[in-house]
């Protein structure tokens, strides 16, 4: 099964546990934060690696000193010399969220906020545009989003970034159900949908094997459980 975490800020860290958390990152990922002009953004982007981490140190039992990521031609992280331990991070808003597999996987969660749904047209394809302007007018920002993360679920799963066209595959619905359509690629898929509070976060993975619900936490609770070394 796909394990599923997300972490809710309830409020920002304080500047000394902010400071805490940061000095135990490495060098180049504290300098990354420094670099961040808004605060809000230092903080998610902290949150997710202190997460990340956790969670390996957690299940894998790998120190952080001992952990060393690398990243593919594309940009996507992994855990160097362990084949058998894939994961994706993501963040919008207030939430933080990671998916770990023993397969490659992809997560996506996005803010749901009013747009111009027009520019559907320059990244969906025909038949996700209908599925959004099918949609009640009230459903339709929402419909939006949750094709917006499904696809940005899946281009990150496959580990190819914005290689892969937006408008080469589609996000289709059996109901509420998301499933993908004409893939680029020989392995087949699976997507899963979560309605966040304000946000929808969507989970790709080889398999359909979801949780009801992923595994949540507030952030105070994630930098406590963090430090306790």
């Amino acid at each position: 099964m796909v394990n599923v975490f997300a972490v809710k800020m309830t409020k920002p860290l304080s500047a000394d546990l902010f400071m805490r958390l940061a000095d135990d990152l490495p060098n180049d990922r504290r300098e990354r934060l420094r670099r961040f002009r808004r605060d809000e953004d230092a903080q998610r982007t902290l949150l997710a690696d202190i997460l990340i981490r956790y969670l390996i140190r957690m299940r894998l039992g790998i120190s952080m000193t001992r952990a060393s990521f690398q990243s593919n031609e594309f940009g996507k992280p992994f855990l160097e010399g362990r084949s058998d331990f894939h994961f994706n991070l993501t963040h919008s808003g207030h939430w933080i969220a990671a998916a770990v597999h023993d397969r490659p996987v992809g997560i996506d969660v996005e803010r749901i906020r009013a747009i111009d749904l027009s520019i559907a047209s320059r990244y969906f394809t025909r038949e996700e545009c209908d599925s959004i302007f099918n949609m009640p007018e009230t459903l339709r920002l929402e419909r939006f989003y949750e094709i917006w993360a499904c696809k940005e679920s899946y281009v990150k799963a496959e580990g190819r970034g914005l290689s892969i066209p937006l408008q080469s595959f589609s996000v289709r619905f059996q109901g509420e159900l998301p499933y993908l359509q004409t893939q680029p690629s020989s392995v087949q898929r699976a997507l899963r949908l979560y309605a966040m509070e304000g946000h929808r976060m969507a989970v790709c993975a080889e398999t359909d094997l979801f949780p009801q619900w992923p595994t949540e936490w507030t952030s105070e609770e994630l930098a406590a459980s963090y430090l306790v070394q």
